[in-house]
């Protein structure tokens, strides 16, 4: 993992973020010389089962700490967690083997930034030079 590197994409509500990680992530997969991985940010709880369905009830009724869902060409995991974890450790745990995460959004975190802008989500962006860590963005 100590050899992959990450990219955060940010920018404000609406502004292009998932576009752009889903663009980058399609055309470095079709030319096929990295493997990426993406992780995304939510700011609310992910919602991907349906009520009353079995992989719903291990984790709401069975209150599993972790319920891996294994079905034909894909894998879900849930997992219970106290706290947010970073996309640097994330990607420790989970994307082994990676050529490059992209991350979206944890403007926040100490990664390489890609600012995503658009005049009608706001004014101003959110880079500004004056931060300390103005050298890890692109705006």
């Amino acid at each position: 993992m100590a050899a992959t590197r990450m990219i955060s994409i940010v920018g404000k509500k609406d502004a292009g973020k998932t576009s752009l990680v889903v663009a980058l992530a399609a055309e470095l997969a079709r030319q096929g010389k990295l493997r990426v991985m993406t992780i995304k940010h939510g700011t609310h709880a992910a919602d991907v089962d349906q009520r009353g369905k079995d992989t719903w009830r291990h984790y709401h009724e069975g209150k599993a700490e972790r319920v891996v869902m294994e079905a034909p060409g894909q894998r879900l995991i849930w997992e219970r967690r106290e706290r947010e974890s970073d996309p640097i450790s994330l990607a420790r745990r989970y994307l082994d083997g990676a050529d490059l995460v992209l991350v979206e959004g944890f403007a926040a975190q100490p990664l390489p930034k890609i600012e995503t802008y658009r005049l009608a989500c706001g004014q101003d962006p959110l880079y500004d030079p004056a931060r300390p860590d103005a050298e890890l963005w692109v705006a």
